[in-house]
């Protein structure tokens, strides 16, 4: 059955737009996190406003600035707040952040001062028993007291818990974790959609589901592309997600691939898949040896980008461990260092020709999350404000669209309504893999500027994946082995299937890299792309949508010259 919905007309009533999916958290997860979600129902806030709900650091907010700079006078002036009130809290900023900035010079200090917050922990000074403080309720004080007052009020907000924007199963935003699952009944298998009673499309395992492992015999893209002409510019993308594990096609690193190693990363996200003993066991669930539900999500990223730009070096930026979830705060902390070696020209990694890279191209952001205002103007700033230095810098972002079917704005790929400037942040949703679909789990809207395959795609996992999971049926026999069906769990194949926005981005993102044939370059190259893949609401007056894009596993030829870019983007035509 296809049901066809027309847009409303301009002028046209429209209803309100959807609330953010309601996250329904394990109390264990807030105590390792240090989280809490942000309920309407009975959270404070000034009359009149309505606030959705999301996830953030209850003891944490953040504060426009860096050490050293603006964030300082902000805790003094905080610290001043709550003393004359009589809260007995202690606000600071930890050590490793500090640390951060003690390398800045003096522009990077102005730049980063300017577009760059801080996280600033809230702890409790008094001895007595007393509820632990609250940063949403703190931000809604000082912004009532200080609503005037820009320097302070305005460059305050919460440090919200992102996610990356893969599978219904992840264990932030659906599924086995539970948190965003369940509600409306479309992700928890009341209606059959996501429980695998009738497409198994987001239960690991299934036929058609999310992160199962395969078998691909093709070779690693970048060899052929080693063999063939030497591209004029190697294009660097910085991949902030939960790192590139071990497998043949990011065997060595410095070939194709560097880790970075700076602020805001998780050095533990990639120890894990270097030791499948504790690459095994979920958080909390060390006696079962569950796999983490987001275990390998960087390496299936990384993949995903060497098959459609193989000649591109990839930036691996660890921020989040498998079970796919970061502090906003080290992702801005991460982005501010990678900004302020672009300017610096100081990016590391090697070109094909083996000097410096110097510089970035391409950011891909496989995360998200829900902000409790979407309304407001300044939604998302501390984001805003450092990807729009990202645009002045000449680097294009993509970013996912999330996964949970609805229109409400999932950021940063949201910023897409206002960063449309050239290079644009591009917000990705996801095709169905005939790519004559939009898959029925993508998030949409007017700020999902391009569609991409992002269901049942094949890519790269950790060949060190392998979880407790066992064969449903094992035969023990010898002429000449063992019969079985297939281990679900164990990934010792390198390859996998798995469904997402978050696989949808990183083609995006390989694409605007394939076509980048010169250093600053990206701008023409993401509108070429856009021209192609792009896609917009529209009336069914005006028409059938057109095919947004061609399926197929054919790979873009790897541009070697000036003319072999612009032959690139005449080959995938609408």
């Amino acid at each position: 059955m296809v049901v066809r919905f027309r847009a409303p007309l301009d002028g046209a009533p429209r209803h309100a737009p959807p609330s953010a999916p309601f996250p329904i958290v394990p109390p264990g997860v807030h105590a390792h996190l240090g989280t809490r979600v942000l309920d309407p129902a009975s959270a404070v806030r000034p009359a009149g406003t309505r606030i959705d709900p999301t996830v953030y650091f209850s003891r944490r907010l953040l504060v426009r600035g860096v050490p050293g700079g603006s964030a300082d006078a902000a805790v003094t002036r905080l610290q001043a707040w709550s003393d004359a009130r009589g809260l007995e809290l202690r606000w600071s900023i930890a050590p490793h952040r500090r640390a951060a900035a003690k390398v800045y010079d003096a522009d990077d200090r102005a730049l980063l001062d300017e577009v760059l917050h801080t996280a600033v922990d809230i702890t409790p000074s008094h001895k007595a028993p007393a509820a632990p403080p609250d940063a949403w309720t703190l931000l809604q004080q000082v912004r009532h007291e200080f609503g005037g007052d820009g320097d302070l009020a305005d460059g305050l907000a919460l440090d919200h818990l992102m996610a990356a924007g893969s599978s219904k199963s992840g264990p932030t935003w659906g599924g086995a974790g539970g948190m965003w699952a369940g509600v409306g009944g479309m992700w928890a298998g009341v209606g059959g959609m996501w429980a695998g009673v009738s497409t198994g499309f987001g239960a690991p395992g299934h036929a058609l589901g999310v992160r199962m492992p395969v078998v691909w015999s093709a070779s690693d893209p970048r060899l052929a592309s080693a063999a063939g002409r030497v591209p004029k510019h190697t294009p660097v993308i910085a991949v902030l997600d939960s790192g590139i594990g071990a497998h043949p096609w990011f065997a060595v690193e410095g070939e194709g691939f560097t880790r970075f190693r700076g602020p805001g990363t998780d050095p533990q996200a990639v120890a894990l898949f270097d030791a499948p003993e504790s690459a095994a066991a979920a958080p909390g669930d060390s006696l079962n040896g569950r796999l983490e539900a987001l275990a390998g999500h960087g390496t299936f990223v990384a993949g995903i980008i060497r098959q459609r730009c193989a000649h591109a070096h990839l930036l691996d930026v660890p921020v989040m461990g498998a079970q796919g979830t970061v502090a906003e705060s080290d992702v801005l902390l991460a982005l501010g260092e990678l900004l302020r070696l672009h300017r610096r020209d100081e990016v590391p990694g090697r070109s094909a020709d083996g000097t410096p890279a110097g510089r970035l191209d391409v950011v891909n952001l496989s995360m998200g999350y829900y902000h409790e205002t979407p309304e407001d103007p300044t939604a998302a700033a501390p984001l805003a404000l450092l990807l729009t230095s990202f645009a002045a810098a000449g680097v294009a972002v993509v970013a996912a669209a999330g996964n949970d079917a609805t229109t409400t704005p999932f950021y940063p790929a949201a910023l897409s309504r206002d960063l449309s400037e050239t290079p644009p942040l591009i917000g990705v949703g996801a095709l169905t893999p005939d790519g004559g679909a939009v898959a029925a789990f993508s998030n949409h809207g007017d700020w999902v500027g391009a569609l991409a395959p992002g269901a049942a795609v094949v890519s790269t996992v950790p060949v060190t994946l392998q979880g407790s999971h066992q064969r449903s049926l094992e035969a023990n026999r010898d002429d000449p082995l063992p019969r079985g069906t297939i281990d679900p769990d164990d990934y010792s194949s390198g390859f996998a299937l798995w469904s997402g926005t978050s696989f949808a981005a990183p083609w995006i993102a390989g694409e605007v890299a394939a076509r980048t044939t010169r250093p600053g370059g990206v701008g023409a190259a993401a509108e070429a792309v856009l021209a192609v893949r792009g896609t917009r609401i529209t009336s069914e007056s005006e028409g059938p949508m057109r095919r947004p894009m061609e399926s197929g596993l054919q790979v873009p030829e790897q541009a070697g010259s000036e003319q072999a870019g612009s032959e690139q983007a005449e080959e995938v035509t609408p």
